[in-house]
């Protein structure tokens, strides 16, 4: 991580020690998070090719304290399932995630409290548009503790998050979530991308989370792209909406993309390159550098209080 200083170009690097030259790795663009409200980050988050997501303590006003939190580790890692000692598993996070406060945790044992959305999915170099590995979008919760589920440091497992799924008619299940650090209880959730279980007819086959996804109130947005053969065969790269909760990853109430309705999951009328609102409207900029904009109807109360941060220190 380099952190720069505007005034006088010198800059600090904190190094998460993952990668070498003979096992490349990098970091996505990280999410920033001032967490007490003085217009000072205090925390950030990033992911790397290697499905790790990193937590990095800038609290103290020592610049030289600074350093990955979760005693160097990662806290949580992404792999197709509980098992990442093979690589071939791992789910590259490239984008930004995006955070906000946990909706009704605020205990000091748990804190920061900090939920993190984040899809995975690598759309970078030549050859990345025939990958079909399988992809995940995740919710999970960072309460900066060692974890009981695991007796570790961070880094709890895939099983202690609930899964939700798409189904074929592009809702999702909805599954009860439980959050809380003993056993048997959830750290966040997480929903594979892929239609119907996989197997013949899935939609998503092949589809990644490689666009930076948006938090509207207590909405999750974020695009699933399913390339074509091609890097630059954009006609038949298809794009797809998913909208859902942000506390448990289900379905949401009462809500509708479009006029003609919307289930979690929707298919966009032209492959999209970049996500985000403006006012309640959710915006899509396209291959062909056209923009696409949808009222977001019946949105649900924005909670009271800071529910997403954009600070630059």
């Amino acid at each position: 991580m380099f952190i720069l200083y505007l005034d006088d170009g010198t800059y600090k690097v904190i190094d998460t020690g993952m990668g070498s030259t003979t096992n490349l790795n990098g970091l996505s663009s990280p999410a920033l998070a001032d967490l007490n409200g003085d217009y000072i980050v205090d925390r950030i988050y990033a992911g790397d090719l290697h499905g790790n997501l990193w937590a990095f303590d800038l609290d103290s006003a020592n610049p030289m304290s600074w350093h990955v939190d979760y005693a160097g580790d990662p806290f949580f890692q992404a792999c197709i399932n509980d098992d990442c000692s093979d690589p071939a598993k791992y789910q590259p996070i490239t984008t930004k995630p995006v955070v906000s406060r946990h909706p009704y945790k605020t205990d000091s044992s748990t804190a920061p409290n900090v939920m993190v959305y984040f899809g995975t999915g690598q759309y970078l170099a030549v050859g990345d548009e025939s990958k079909t590995d399988l992809q995940a979008f995740y919710a999970v919760w960072d309460t900066n503790a060692t974890n009981p589920v695991t007796s570790s440091n961070g880094k709890f497992k895939k099983s202690n998050l609930v899964q939700q799924s798409f189904n074929a008619d592009f809702t999702i299940t909805s599954n009860s979530i439980n959050y809380g650090t003993a056993l048997g209880e959830h750290f966040g959730w997480y929903v594979n991308l892929e239609v119907g279980g996989g197997g013949a007819g899935n939609l998503l086959f092949g589809g990644r989370s490689v666009i930076t996804p948006v938090l509207l109130g207590d909405i999750v947005f974020f695009i699933v792209t399913v390339p074509d053969s091609g890097p630059c065969a954009v006609s038949s790269t298809k794009s797809y909406l998913a909208t859902l909760s942000t506390y448990d990853g289900t379905q949401v109430s009462g809500f509708n993309v479009y006029a003609s309705g919307s289930p979690a999951l929707q298919l966009l009328s032209q492959e999209a390159v970049g996500l985000g609102t403006i006012g309640n409207k959710i915006v899509t900029t396209n291959s062909d550098g056209s923009i696409s904009d949808n009222d977001v109807q019946t949105l649900p109360p924005k909670p009271a209080g800071r529910s997403s941060w954009s600070i630059f220190r």
